[in-house]
């Protein structure tokens, strides 16, 4: 009888997990389906929640309650009160509301080493398919068909519309709606894994999955995605257990890592990003597109510090749109735009607290850099992944 509990608890678990993946940016599930996507994500949580019994005093502990809760009340005051000019779109409060308290019930309800272990399984098992998918298609034995998307665009999908191909073809999306939220979902897992690459690098188990999500990586041909894995390698190499007792094992370590990197940074990825934004002097070049987003959200945050301009609201899209921030590409520039300093400050204080809980295993402070590093870049702060490694976890017995 107890076995076949913990085969339960098993599947259920995975099923979370699975649902945190899928409502991550993902091109079929999330950006095609958001509503639905949200809603199983919220009740899916609400139901372990529930189900498994969790006290209340528990959720009052929990390192992360109070800014979820925070939060929660911001976004609606915000939206009612502050910035009241909303855009018709189907994206409102409720959906980032459902999008947090869904993964929060999640991980109120299981612990951080079932989640962590249970992300890992399942990015590599996407990966696979995913390389392997994009492997056919290179070689000509399988076709893409055209699909439109709900909200505009022609995408080019493989197996059953669920795996996307990138923009050009030449990179690799995965499930995700474009390279660059693939590699935060790889990287996000990367970040928890530090750890245990740390004290056991040689472990073939979690070793032949890292390669696996760092071969993902390459393929996705995300800038920011080379530039984090630069960044986790050189943890690993210079806090690495073997490599503090044999000055050999640091030499060939470092000396593997460091010709990784400049293989990474002398890429054709980064070589065309550089050529296309300063060599050409091309505006419209993906780098220059970023560096804009920034400084017009810079400019957004100076003006309204405290409140921001709002999320979904006409004045952040009309003030973007004057300021030239095209994609608001930094997740965290983009909620102190949305929210304003406040609920930023509250956000990095949390996020500090939970990140210590689990481990890391080196400078609280620097991991808790890390993972605002990996937002920088991107607008995945919101979505389910990110809460995911940001929240607290159910304690362990």
């Amino acid at each position: 009888m107890q076995v076949i509990i913990l085969k339960r608890s098993y599947i259920e678990d995975m099923v979370a997990v699975l649902l945190i993946l899928l409502s991550s940016g993902t091109f079929c599930f999330y950006h095609q389906h958001s509503i639905l996507s949200c809603f199983s994500l919220f009740f899916y949580g609400a139901y372990l929640f529930v189900k498994r019994k969790t006290s209340l005093s528990s959720v009052i502990k929990n390192k992360s309650f109070l800014f979820v809760v925070t939060y929660t009340f911001w976004i609606w005051i915000n939206f009612l009160v502050f910035n009241t000019n909303h855009v018709a779109t189907i994206t409102q409060p409720y959906v980032y509301c459902l999008i947090l308290w869904g993964t929060f019930f999640i991980t109120l309800s299981m612990n951080y080493t079932a989640f962590k272990s249970l992300l890992l399984d399942l990015t590599y098992i996407i990966c696979i398919i995913s390389i392997t998918l994009y492997m056919l298609f290179h070689i000509g034995v399988i076709s893409p068909r055209s699909v439109e998307g709900a909200h505009g665009g022609t995408f080019f999908l493989l197996l059953f519309d669920v795996i996307k191909l990138g923009y050009d073809s030449n990179r690799m999306c995965s499930l995700w709606w474009e390279p660059s939220a693939f590699q935060v979902v790889l990287s996000m897992t990367l970040f928890l894994y530090i750890p245990d690459m740390v004290s056991n690098l040689f472990n073939k188990k979690i070793l032949k999955k890292v390669l696996v999500l760092i071969l993902a990586i390459i393929l996705s041909k995300s800038t920011s995605g080379y530039l984090g894995l630069m960044i986790i390698v050189l943890i690993i190499v210079l806090h690495n257990d073997i490599v503090k007792k044999s000055k050999f094992a640091f030499l060939l370590l470092f000396i593997i890592a460091s010709g990784g990197i400049l293989y990474i940074f002398s890429s054709d990825v980064i070589q065309n990003k550089l050529e296309e934004d300063y060599g050409n002097q091309n505006a419209d070049g993906s780098l220059n597109i970023r560096l804009f987003d920034n400084l017009a959200m810079i400019q957004m945050i100076s003006e309204r510090p405290l409140v921001g301009y709002g999320i979904d609201s006409e004045d952040y899209d009309m003030r973007s749109l004057e300021l030239n921030n095209r994609t608001s590409s930094n997740g965290i520039l983009a909620l102190c735009a949305s929210f304003g300093l406040p609920i930023m400050f509250f956000y990095i204080i949390t996020a500090f607290k939970t990140l210590k809980l689990k481990n890391l295993h080196f400078n609280s402070v620097a991991a808790c850099l890390l993972f605002l590093f990996f937002n920088c870049f991107n607008g995945m702060i919101i979505h389910s992944i990110v809460w995911a490694v940001f929240l607290d976890y159910k304690r362990e017995k």
